[in-house]
């Protein structure tokens, strides 16, 4: 499969893993949510590197494990900063910023790694991303909110698209197609450790937010959300190795659609004009770099 399909495959897995994500993060909290998905993907992420042979001592060099640190640290911090955006922002001012990290990828892309587009390339990019955009949009909500850069999750929803954007970039660096699995193990355990050290840092106030007990529906939601972060993270980096990431990032950046699409359906959420042009703009645009 090319890399395209393999983004087409991380755009879903994102999406549905987003979706489920939303009940585990009700009743852990966003750390403790975050630190056990994680764990788990993380596991996952092993034993197929193990499976296939990447964990060899000669494999793990000194920049490679430098730059899977990073990788990381600024996957965990987004993350993060998401799930906390989410949480205490109005959905109309944060999810335009949260979504528009594709576009700030290929930016970096194009100046950092020389990768370029052809002209019906750059098209589908502005239409996925500007497609993204108007999903996520709530015009309603946006004439209540006149103080924008004032409004809660503002903050968290920028540092998300800075460092989604810039991890995107890293990404390219470290993958070829005979380390990919290894190179997602990696980043997968630094993940792990970053938000480790974050969820000591937060405990406290954890507990006090989310001191219920854990439901049945609460561990299948956040295994759920593991598995499916786990193949979706997996298929990104399979897309980066049989493509160029300022094709391919744009593609995962738009998961929303799918949990918008998922929301719809099953949580009977209203879905404006506006919002649908978007959502048909979106799969246009990835139909148009497709070609």
């Amino acid at each position: 499969m090319t890399g395209i399909t393999y983004g087409i495959l991380a755009m879903f897995g994102w999406g549905v893993g987003e979706f489920t994500a939303k009940k585990a993060v009700d009743e852990y909290g966003e750390h403790k949510a975050y630190l056990y998905v994680q764990a788990i993907g993380a596991l996952i992420a092993t034993l197929i590197a193990y499976f296939y042979g990447q964990l060899r001592a000669e494999l793990f060099t000194l920049p490679l494990l430098g730059l899977s640190l990073l990788i990381g640290a600024t996957y965990s911090i987004a993350y993060l900063n998401a799930f906390k955006a989410y949480r205490i922002g109005k959905l109309a001012i944060v999810s335009p910023i949260l979504c528009s990290y594709g576009m700030l990828s290929s930016i970096l892309a194009a100046i950092f790694l020389n990768q370029t587009l052809s002209f019906l390339q750059f098209i589908g990019i502005i239409v996925i991303i500007s497609g993204t955009f108007l999903l996520s949009l709530d015009f309603e909500e946006l004439r209540k909110s006149f103080k924008f850069t004032a409004y809660p999750g503002v903050k968290e929803a920028i540092i998300t698209f800075l460092f989604f954007g810039i991890n995107s970039v890293l990404l390219d660096f470290t993958v070829v197609e005979s380390n990919l699995h290894l190179v997602n193990t990696l980043n997968s355990i630094f993940s792990l450790f970053t938000i480790s050290a974050i969820f000591v840092y937060f405990s406290k106030s954890d507990k006090a937010t989310h001191p219920a007990s854990i439901t049945k529906n609460g561990i299948t939601f956040m295994i759920a959300t593991a598995i499916l972060t786990a193949l979706a993270n997996l298929w990104f980096i399979i897309g980066y190795s049989r493509g160029d990431s300022i094709l391919i990032a744009p593609i995962g950046a738009s998961s929303g659609v799918i949990t918008s699409i998922l929301s719809f359906i099953f949580l009977k959420e209203k879905l404006t004009k506006i919002q649908l042009v978007g959502m048909v703009s979106t799969f246009v645009g990835i139909i148009l770099i497709s070609l």
